[in-house]
């Protein structure tokens, strides 16, 4: 990410830069080797002035913060290795704004707390960027004496009525506490899960995040992202800017990438990488301020992930406050959309959308426990081939079958698989599984007749509506 960031130095001012969950220190690495190229290309200083600042920079510039003892180790083993001092490597909690000290912790840890904040509270150390990828399935939760503590020094974290909220995503807390932690027009990067930026219960997430930033960039994952460390969430990049009084909101550079640098089975895919090509649109952003729109097929049919890679700029006038994913702005589904308002302008094509059919709903608690010993069929998502047929399926009672079979079904209703990993896994249910239960993974239709069954399901396998999933 530290390209997208432009870091650069200015005269004898170096950036100072920010891991608060460095993990192995892999962004602080990056962002050192591109200070250590700029230094290198400032021909105009002599050897020694350019000794001292590298010097500066290894131990002075380079923060990393991890709550994991071994893993900040680590961090400063590898700052170590790759020629900085790692002296600002440090083990806390980084959400904890006033880095409480829990009884019983060692005296290391606990002096180390202690010149933490000396240089966040006392001091007042900002910092210039903030780099960082926070953990995506990780929640702080009232009911934890020390998170629920955490929780209390964040407005995001509060609810409507000023209550402090059952729990809230770390990676939506950092949010924040970045926030306080940014120079004037600080610049913050972070991985980001895809759901704080179209969920529906995310929008005061949004609404945080246009408060008190400007959205400089947004540049989509594929789900593959962080597949070779065995985790499938749907991520983008969130780029943004510490907001000053009175600075109003302006474009967005956004980009959708299908591929980098591997693909679905975690072979290495160097040929196919967006990231060069997204370097180069980036550059000539920052360089013009204008880019021509980018819609590149490159990606081959047989990965489910495929949508093509486009990089392009959504105006300001164009933000939808409810949705800020690179997804529903993309060029490629603008497209489709187009198509289809002359079609139905045309006569050919008459338009609905989800809310004039019938979604069937995943079964309460009190459904559940009235069906007591009940044995149903179940159909997964594994078990339904390419062309909707049933291959296989289970039998019991829903305390023996998966925590997920939830979805009541009923004759001619039309599921769809909602993960994008699964795209284009739809099926008519069988008049078999009248009354039986499929994962909740699906969502369902319950159509008026077998005719509407056929007619939904055709629409839902085709590329135009596949795309939009």
């Amino acid at each position: 990410m530290a390209f997208v960031a432009q870091l650069k130095i200015a005269g004898n001012k170096i950036p100072l830069v920010l891991d608060g969950c460095c993990g192995s220190a892999g962004f602080l690495i990056e962002a050192m080797a591109m200070l250590v190229r700029d230094i290198d290309c400032m021909t105009h200083l002599t050897d020694r002035q350019r000794k001292e600042l590298k010097t500066r920079l290894y131990y002075e510039c380079l923060w990393g913060v991890d709550a994991n003892d071994n893993i900040a180790r680590i961090a400063r083993l590898n700052m170590y290795l790759h020629g900085d001092g790692g002296s600002k490597i440090f083990v806390a909690d980084t959400l904890d704004k006033v880095l409480t000290a829990e009884k019983g912790l060692p005296k290391e840890r606990n002096d180390e707390l202690k010149e933490l904040r000396r240089y966040l509270l006392e001091k007042e150390v900002r910092f210039d960027t903030i780099l960082t990828n926070p953990p995506f399935s990780m929640s702080y939760k009232k009911k934890d004496e020390h998170e629920a503590r955490v929780l209390g020094q964040y407005e995001i974290a509060k609810t409507k009525g000023g209550a402090v909220a059952t729990s809230t995503k770390s990676n939506v807390l950092f949010i924040e506490r970045y926030f306080g932690l940014l120079n004037k027009d600080g610049q913050l990067l972070t991985v980001i899960d895809d759901t704080v930026l179209n969920g529906i219960e995310s929008q005061p997430y949004r609404d945080y995040i246009s408060r008190n930033f400007i959205i400089k960039e947004i540049i989509s994952l594929p789900f593959n992202a962080f597949r070779r460390a065995e985790a499938g969430v749907k991520t983008s990049i969130l780029h943004l800017k510490r907001k000053e009084d009175g600075e109003e909101q302006g474009d967005i550079f956004m980009a959708i990438l299908n591929n980098i640098g591997h693909d679905d089975h975690k072979r290495s895919t160097p040929v196919r990488d967006n990231f060069p090509k997204l370097k180069e649109c980036y550059a000539e952003w920052v360089q013009h301020g204008t880019l021509k729109e980018v819609i590149e097929y490159n990606n081959p049919k047989d990965e489910h992930l495929g949508c093509p890679f486009q990089v392009f700029v959504l105006k300001a006038n164009n933000i939808k406050k409810h949705r800020l994913d690179a997804f529903y702005y993309a060029p490629e589904l603008r497209e489709i959309r187009e198509t289809l308002r002359k079609k139905r302008e045309s006569g050919a094509i008459e338009l609905r959308t989800g809310n004039d059919y019938s979604v069937v709903p995943y079964m309460s608690q009190e459904e559940v426990d009235n069906v007591g010993d009940t044995e149903f069929k179940y159909i997964d998502i594994s078990a339904i081939t390419q062309t909707g047929a049933v291959a296989s399926y289970a039998e019991g009672n829903l305390e023996q079958l998966p925590g997920r079979a939830r979805l009541r079904i009923q004759t001619n209703d039309v599921l769809f698989a909602k993960l994008i990993t699964s795209r284009g896994i739809n099926l008519i249910v069988p008049e078999e599984f009248d009354e039986q239960v499929a994962t909740n993974g699906f969502i369902g239709i319950r159509s008026v007749d077998h005719e509407e069954s056929l007619m939904l399901w055709s629409i839902l396998k085709s590329d135009i509506c596949t795309k939009q999933l």
